[in-house]
Formats: structure tokens, sequence, C-alpha cells
């Protein structure tokens, strides 16, 4: 078992970034839209926006024509849509290695962008690495996971403290003779570890899948999935462990879903029951750990695929792909009300095409009222790839806007975010370019829906 040492490696990508010019496939077009790649396939991961400029930052993988390993890839740009210096990142060395992205976050006070991965270097054990990069592109430092007991490292989520300035990460140690741990990991704004945590005894499994911080409260929250159950750990800013709790049995291939409201700091778990492989639950906590409500849909075929919350209506939100009766998938959005889990409205949205659709993104802009819901859409008149479709609402339910977006030959979304400020969603996802050339990155920007 080899361990890797990573230092910071980081090179000023020639990538073509230019306006996409195909014809939106339905009405709303963006206000501006960009796409970016390298020389071979590239892929989108997230999209984060900075409150104090407005700059966008797309994080992705470009494949190295090197070795044909895919490498970290960040690009940015002005709120105005003009590009910013684009990077890419791979891990130094000899050895090849393929670097997949978990996360990505931007400190609102200094514009610093985070951005977690894990590295998988031919023939070596992966292991996980936290960047910092500055407001102007250029990287601040990069810190590699401890490995506990030559473990190796994956992980999955980043979450920022906008208070602390800290930075959370989840994931898992595993080692060829025991069971996968869970892990939270924290460090501070300049890289110093402040803790790291793991759960599980090696012999049952144990994930974690997705973090959260509730900056008012100072607790962390880890949720993922082990012995065949959804489970949540909460943990003091100082790493203490608070409590940890689960939800029910859940199908094991779906990764769970945590949102949280950071009014009243209750946080909320979903996944997919393990005895029907259909609809989703909802489960409620309070902030010490108390369950407060639950509630299962299990009406239609289709599992849930992304949750959010608004403080402001105290309103939780879950979108699904629900099959129709041919077959095909419309996107259901469902609202509830986030101190009782009662139901206050619910639509579906069958596509342009009528064809099949797929929910995968949601983002809420508290200011404003407005929850957008951001997927695929397929069918007639539309490439064989697809288009990139978002719905918005607003926080009651109410049809406001229907942004599609078709690219050159598709466009399948990957991440959507909000600028809290001015209102600007910015939506990436891979762009297909088709048999003639490689697959790209794309980002669109679109007004707020009111």
């Amino acid at each position: 078992m080899r361990r890797i040492s990573i230092v910071s490696t980081l090179a000023t990508a020639v990538l073509a970034v230019v306006p996409l010019t195909a014809t939106p496939a339905a009405a709303g077009p963006p206000t501006w839209a960009r796409v970016a790649g390298s020389s071979g396939n590239d892929a989108a991961s997230f999209v984060a926006v900075d409150p104090g400029t407005g700059d966008v930052h797309v994080v992705g993988v470009a494949q190295n024509p090197a070795d044909n390993y895919d490498d970290l890839f960040l690009v940015s740009y002005q709120r105005s849509g003009a590009p910013l210096p684009t990077r890419v990142w791979d891990a130094p060395g000899t050895t090849p290695s393929a670097e997949r992205p978990a996360g990505s976050a931007v400190d609102p006070a200094t514009g610093t962008l985070y951005v977690a991965l894990t590295t998988y270097p031919d023939g070596a054990d992966p292991n996980g690495v936290l960047l910092s990069f500055r407001r102007d592109g250029r990287l601040n430092w990069v810190r590699v996971v401890d490995q506990p007991d030559g473990a190796l490292i994956e992980l999955s989520d980043l979450a920022h403290d906008p208070v602390t300035g800290n930075v959370y990460l989840s994931g898992h140690a595993s080692k060829l003779d025991a069971a996968a741990r869970a892990m939270t990991i924290a460090y501070d704004s300049e890289g110093r570890l402040l803790w790291q945590r793991t759960v599980g005894d090696g012999r049952s499994y144990a994930y974690t899948d997705t973090a959260s911080v509730d900056p008012a409260r100072g607790i962390v929250y880890t949720a993922g999935y082990g012995r065949g159950l959804v489970l949540l750990w909460a943990y003091s800013a100082a790493g203490e462990p608070l409590w940890s709790a689960s939800a029910e049995a859940a199908e094991a291939d779906e990764l769970p879903g945590m949102a949280l409201d950071r009014r009243s700091g209750t946080v909320f778990l979903r996944g997919t029951p393990a005895d029907t492989g259909q609809g989703y639950f909802i489960s409620a906590f309070s902030p010490s750990g108390d369950s407060l409500w639950r509630r299962l849909e299990d009406s239609g075929a289709g599992r849930s695929s992304a949750m959010d919350v608004d403080s402001r209506s105290g309103t939780v939100f879950v979108s699904r792909r629900l099959e129709a009766a041919s077959g095909d998938g419309d996107i259901e959005t469902r609202g509830y009300a986030a101190t009782t889990g009662a139901p206050r409205w619910r639509q579906r949205y069958a596509g342009p095409a009528h064809s099949d659709d797929f929910s995968g993104v949601l983002t809420v802009d508290s200011k404003r009222g407005v929850l957008y819901v951001t997927g695929s859409t397929h069918g007639s008149g539309l490439p064989e790839n697809g288009a990139a479709i978002t719905v918005a609402y607003s926080v009651s339910g109410q049809q406001l806007r229907v942004d599609t977006y078709a690219g050159e030959n598709g466009v399948r979304p990957a991440g959507a975010a909000v600028d809290p400020i001015r209102g600007l969603l910015a939506v990436t996802g891979t762009h297909y370019v088709g048999l003639a050339g490689s697959d790209d990155v794309s980002t669109l920007a679109y007004p707020p829906a009111r």
C-alpha cells in the first residue's frame, strides 16, 4: 500500500472559452452562455458563485491528453460572462492519476474558493485533497487528508462555515481487511488541520455522503449510509461528538440527501425506503437530535433526487423523476411545512416535448422567494443527449419560468447556484459536441425569475 505526497502543481490551462451559439430549445434564453474545454473529453461537476463579486466558478474534470486521465478543471467567469483565467490541477509525480471532485464552496468574505477532491494514482491508493484558491484564481495551498492506519481516503462533500471560515469534509476511510469507516475532517481557512473523526468498528461499513454546517449554533453535520440505514452525525465546531441518529432502512445504491434550515436549526434527511425501492421519506431532527417528524411519499414510481429548504417561508422542497404510464418520466416537485411535514403544494412538469425528464438539483433564492429545479429533458426536436432545463417556482408553488438550453448536441446539467445578492442563476453541465469533437463544459447565466 503506497502513500502519495502531494505538493502544489497548478497550470494555467490553454482552453477554449467561447460563446455558445446554439439556439435555445425553448423560451428563456440565458443572459450569457459559455463553453470551455480542453482537447479531450471534459465534464462539469459543481458551480459556485462569489457573493462579493458575482464571479461564477465551475469545477469539473478535463481529460489529460498525455495519459487520458482526468485532471481537476476550474473555469471562472465574471458576472458579465467575461472569462477569467482557467486552471487545471493534476497530482504531481510521474504516476498518472485521475482526479474526482467532491465539492466546492466560496467564502463570501474573502472570495476564497475551496475544492475537495479524491485523487486516484495509477497503481496506488486514493486519497483526499483540499485545495484553496484566491479570489484572483491563484492557488493558496494544498492539503492532503491524513491516512489513519494507512487507510485509503475517498471524499464525498465539502461544507464551509462563513462565520469561522472553517472547511469541513465528509468521506470514508477503508482498508482491504476492514469495512469502510465514515470520516469528518475540519480545516481552518489557512489549511491547518483542526480535527478528524472516524465512525465505525471496521466490521460493518459506514459512509458519509454529504456535509453541512449550522454557523449560528456551531454544529457540523455529516450524513451517509451504514448498516442498511440512513445515518446522521452531529459534531461541535471543535470536533466533539454531540449526537447521532438513524432515519430508517434505505436503498444502499442511493446517496441520502440532507438539508438544513438555518433559521430554526432543523436538519432534514431524505432517502428511498428499502422495502419498496420507490418513493421517498423525509425525517426531521432538532439541533439537539430529537426526532421531530417523518413523512413517507410512496405514491408513484420514482426516487427523490434533490432536497432543499427555504428558511424564510419555512418550506422543505423535494424533487424527483416521476414515471408516467408511458414509461417516460416527468419532474415532480413538492413543498412541505418545515415545522410539521404537512404538504403545501405539488407541481408536475412534463417537459416541452412531453417525453423523458429528470430532476437533478434544487436551488433556493430565499431573498426573492424562488425555487429553481434544474434537470434534463428529452424528446422530439431535442438532441439525443437532451437539453438542460430549469423550472422556476415561487416558494408557494407558482410556476414562474422555464429555461431550456440544448447547446450544440445536448447539455446535461451537473450543478446550479444562485448569487444571493444579485439573484443571477448559474447552471453548469457537460456540453456534448458529437462524433466530430470532444465534450466540453458549458455554463449558463439566467436573470432572477422575479
